[in-house]
């Protein structure tokens, strides 16, 4: 390496002299050295751009994940002369879309013991798509069976089939919304109680956009029902890098000059001319008032002469893209005369976060719109880690008398060794067993069915668990015999 820019020196805090040659080897994370070097070498030896990944050092210490590019600079012989190459960190990416994966898989496990499972279907290109939870509801492996309104039919009991039908042609004649219980038969001959909801999402114009739904077993409740002739409340669940861009700004002659990359990010053809008003007439109505209190205070020169903001930028086809933008101006004789920015599209970040927040606040209703007992528990100690709003019902327990608690004390005396040894015996995986007795804080004792299934995070030490009351099933069960 025979060149480095000021960022470089900036990020990872270590002069020029110490970064040349191979001694940028010093700023990488240990375990990335070799591969880094590898890369390096490859490049070499195939003359051709590659981009990795790797961390490297920042000043305060912190490894961050960073994609390398590199690029060949050849002559008009097409030697090679030299090699260009960019660090970008894309940490905080990558944290976000770890984040997602894990709420995801949380998400999964959370379906698995509530047997429930989701769909959506898109109606511009009919295309319908199942989560595995809702293959595996319906006894059906992946690849025997492809999605459609027509499959879901197929496994309809026949008496059943015609509420589905309508509930389509309802929705499509306006409405939003439907619940419906319906009968599943499994390849396997079971016959089950689904609870299946949807919702419809519409433009303008009040066209379908979007329809989703979920579907969940209510199989032992439809069967207590019928039993003991008692209705209960249904069921409700819900379930939801780029490379940079410079721009360059004089403002005595009002012009702007674009790298490739930037005119691709604003969405402008390659090699156009751009102006000032037509760089300002790409940013999102929304967001131009406060870029625009950002880019005069720096102009006055009142304090650093720079911003860092994120806006959104509209292309002439309608398409919204995320740009993160630092603005640095320069200034001559006290005035602002050209202001250089730096654009990075963020918008796979921006749309990680969204479904991020939409996934967890999809577990969240999941947990605590569920009307069952449901909580987390620690399975060394035992203690709650969390409640929903039906465990508080049910057992009487403020939500901050469960958080001193641990799963013994919601047990009779004579249950705790049993309890204590079922959790020694616990495995990875979804668990159902029964009957349990539970105890609530008045002192009075039924009988429940439980599902639990442990959790991907905290090392496998929390499980999340389902508490159903069979009291009235038993009792109807007893009746009949």
């Amino acid at each position: 390496m025979t060149h480095l820019n000021s960022k470089a020196v900036e990020y990872t805090g270590v002069a020029v002299a110490d970064l040349i040659g191979w001694s940028w080897r010093g700023v990488i994370h240990p375990d990335d050295v070799s591969r880094a070097v590898s890369e390096w070498s490859l490049a070499l030896q195939q003359g051709v751009p590659r981009a990795f990944k790797m961390r490297i050092r920042r000043t305060d210490g912190e490894y961050r994940w960073h994609i390398i590019r590199q690029l060949p600079l050849r002559n008009t012989s097409g030697q090679i002369e030299s090699w260009v190459g960019t660090c970008t960190d894309i940490d905080d990416l990558s944290r976000i879309e770890n984040a997602l994966r894990e709420t995801e898989t949380r998400l999964r496990e959370a379906q698995r013991i509530a047997r429930l499972g989701s769909w959506d279907w898109e109606p511009q290109t009919d295309k319908v798509s199942w989560s595995a939870a809702e293959f595996e509801l319906f006894g059906i492996k992946r690849e025997d069976l492809e999605p459609s309104f027509e499959s879901f039919l197929s496994l309809l009991h026949p008496d059943d089939r015609s509420i589905a039908i309508a509930r389509v042609e309802a929705m499509k004649a306006g409405d939003s919304e439907f619940a419906n219980d319906m009968r599943i038969i499994r390849p396997d001959g079971e016959c089950i109680w689904i609870h299946s909801r949807a919702r419809a999402t519409r433009d303008a114009a009040g066209g379908i956009i979007r329809v989703e739904g979920t579907d969940q077993d209510i199989t032992a409740r439809r069967l207590a029902e019928l039993a003991a002739q008692e209705s209960e409340k249904q069921l409700q669940a819900a379930v939801e890098v780029a490379g940079l861009g410079i721009i360059a700004v004089d403002y005595g002659t009002q012009t702007v000059s674009l790298s490739h990359r930037a005119a691709e990010q604003f969405g402008f053809p390659p090699g156009v001319t751009v102006t000032k008003k037509d760089l300002q007439e790409r940013i999102h109505p929304d967001d131009r008032a406060e870029l625009k209190r950002l880019t005069e205070i720096a102009r006055r020169g009142d304090e650093t002469g720079w911003f860092a903001q994120e806006h959104r930028v509209v292309w002439p086809d309608g398409t919204i893209r995320w740009l993160h933008v630092r603005k640095q101006v320069s200034f001559s004789d006290g005035h602002a005369n050209k202001s250089v920015i730096v654009t990075f599209d963020v918008t796979d970040r921006k749309r990680s976060e969204e479904a991020l927040r939409a996934s967890e606040a999809r577990y969240r209703l999941l947990f605590e719109s569920n009307p069952h007992p449901m909580w987390v528990y620690n399975t060394e100690t035992l203690r709650f880690q969390a409640v929903n709003d039906a465990a508080i019902l049910t057992y009487g327990y403020s939500r901050e008398e469960f958080l001193s608690m641990s799963i013994r004390d919601i047990r009779p005396a004579e249950e705790v060794p049993r309890l204590e040894a079922a959790v020694a015996r616990l495995s990875k995986g979804t668990t159902h067993s029964s009957p349990w007795q539970h105890r609530r804080k008045d002192g009075t004792v039924f009988t429940v069915e439980v599902s639990s299934h442990d959790l991907p995070d905290n090392g496998g030490r929390c499980r999340l668990l389902m508490a159903l009351d069979i009291t009235e099933r038993l009792q109807a069960e007893q009746a009949r015999d």
